[in-house]
């Protein structure tokens, strides 16, 4: 019975790995652009892969949804034209959801650990002779831009015109509600710079909330 039970796993982890590759080749040939070497593990949801670049040795990790939206679906009067590039190298973690209605760029190796959430648009709710469902998106037209080899912790909210900096770390639980420069380390809610790279010492340093050295 345990000779049984155990092949019976063999075959199930075949099955999951061959379902693997194919859904990771459909994702790879329907990409606007796809580089080599990348690698989607599934459970995975891509809404619109047509709008998404995607460089070389990239890694979507399963449980990952990313949604181009070219409309909202509660007005007929707001459509899109999204596009998301995703650099060279850069690994996207379990469970993060990327939302993008204008656009948004992943930078070079960076990383985005697991349950992020990311967009360029957001509810208003202002108006209040309807529901905030209903009420128009707002969108950001110069979008989310994270540069080269920044890493984004767990848990981190990032919406809205954002620049993360080069080589920058944004701490866990944190939301990002401005530009953070290269090499910084920000954390909280609202983020603010702890840390930043000083290189005449060639030492991360203290620093006040705007990133001046203390």
């Amino acid at each position: 019975m345990n000779k049984f039970l155990s092949l019976l796993g063999e075959i199930i982890i075949l099955f999951q790995k061959f379902q693997e590759n194919c859904i990771s080749n459909y994702y790879q040939n329907r990409f606007k652009e796809c580089g080599k070497n990348v690698k989607i593990f599934s459970p995975i949801q891509i809404i619109k892969p047509e709008k998404i670049k995607v460089g070389n040795n990239v890694i979507l990790f399963d449980s990952l949804r990313l949604n181009l939206m070219d409309n909202y679906p509660w007005r007929d009067d707001q459509k899109f034209d999204p596009e998301l590039i995703i650099d060279d190298g850069a690994a996207i973690f379990r469970f993060c959801r990327i939302t993008v209605t204008n656009k948004m760029y992943i930078g070079k190796d960076v990383m985005i650990a697991d349950r992020c959430y990311i967009a360029d648009s957001t509810h208003d709710y202002t108006p209040i002779d309807r529901s905030i469902e209903k009420n128009k998106l707002i969108t950001f037209k110069k979008g989310v831009y994270i540069a080269d080899e920044a890493w984004i912790g767990t848990h981190c909210t990032i919406i809205g015109n954002i620049r993360i900096g080069k080589h920058s770390i944004v701490g866990s639980n944190s939301v990002v509600t401005k530009n953070i420069p290269d090499y910084c380390v920000a954390v909280g809610a609202p983020a603010k710079i702890v840390k930043r790279y000083d290189p005449k010492s060639k030492n991360w340093r203290k620093t006040n909330s705007e990133g001046a050295f203390k």
